[in-house]
């Protein structure tokens, strides 16, 4: 075999080889989580001369987990109250929330616990002022990538 023709096969099987797919790159699995999570809390009303009352509704929790292939792990959670409401025992006024939050964060492994504060103010009908809380979340993400949360404490005060 003459040596140009050695030199084009050779030059054929470099460009056919590259323009063969090569193996296949880890991709990012993503899991997406959807709850809604019912609760129900006595709150003192500080504001409203120790009036009290029992506050009912819905958190919604929107989580988008990433796990990429260099084993870093993105979560987007979107978190807000729906349907919060609760009445003065002894004022009868009402008691209203509505709110939002976006977070944010990023770990390197498959498992993560984080505890998140989220500030909420309730809105008091009538001649009481409103009540500001402070809402601990505790977050857990497991190594399939599933998030759960729960409402540790809830303190108030006067605004």
């Amino acid at each position: 075999m003459s040596k140009l023709i050695r030199t084009l096969l050779v030059a054929t099987i470099l460009i056919v080889s590259n323009l063969m797919p090569g193996p296949a790159l880890a991709q990012a699995n993503t899991v997406i989580t959807n709850e809604i999570v019912p609760f129900g809390i006595p709150i003192g009303v500080p504001c409203a001369n120790n009036d009290g009352g029992f506050i009912t509704g819905e958190v919604h929790n929107l989580f988008v987990v990433t796990q990429t292939n260099t084993g870093m792990t993105h979560v987007k959670w979107h978190f807000n109250l729906q349907n919060v409401s609760g009445v003065g025992d002894v004022s009868g006024e009402l008691i209203r929330a509505s709110a939002g939050q976006n977070v944010h964060f990023t770990f390197d492994g498959p498992t993560y616990e984080e505890t998140f504060v989220h500030r909420q103010v309730w809105i008091i009908t009538g001649s009481t002022g409103n009540l500001n809380t402070h809402i601990t979340f505790h977050v857990t993400v497991n190594a399939n990538g599933e998030v759960t949360s729960e409402i540790d404490q809830v303190n108030t005060h006067c605004q």
